[in-house]
């Protein structure tokens, strides 16, 4: 940090590091950098976290991904990876920004480490049905704020 003082006269003493500093901070506040507003043609996201069990425990690595029950509005794809205790945070156009508001079919696929590989990927872990929108038996709906959902549990 620098200070500067004319002729000796401390009543003159200017700290430009808390100068710029304001001025930061008055740009900051100006360019609105303090809450995620969309961007010119995005949809307004709202935080969603939830969680995935398969057979009463953790999924890690699942891919959770929302689709919209109204096919005929545009919108961008939703997903979320869930961690190693099944717990995701949804991402629609950055990483954990979360989803647009409304109703949703949900679908889950998981590879199966522990599997065979065939043609180089590994079988998907979870029944066909949860890769499946309409046989899923999933759907939620998003609302305007913070959104924690109920666990998704999966069987076989």
């Amino acid at each position: 940090m620098c200070v500067y003082f004319r002729s000796g006269d401390r009543s003159q003493w200017r700290l430009p590091l808390v100068h710029s500093g304001l001025l930061v901070t008055t740009a900051m506040i100006v360019a609105g950098c303090g809450g995620a507003k969309p961007r010119v043609g995005e949809l307004s996201v709202y935080p969603v976290h939830g969680t995935v069990e398969y057979l009463g425990e953790p999924l890690e690595a699942a891919v959770v991904t929302l689709i919209p029950v109204d096919q005929t509005k545009k919108q961008p794809a939703t997903q979320g990876v869930t961690d190693e205790s099944g717990e995701f945070t949804l991402s629609t156009y950055n990483v954990n920004d979360g989803s647009p508001a409304g109703t949703f079919f949900v679908t889950v696929s998981c590879e199966n480490k522990n599997g065979k590989r065939v043609a180089g990927e590994f079988p998907e872990l979870l029944p066909e049905r949860y890769q499946s929108p309409l046989a899923s038996g999933l759907k939620i709906t998003i609302e305007d704020g913070d959104n924690e959902l109920e666990a998704f549990k999966l069987t076989k």
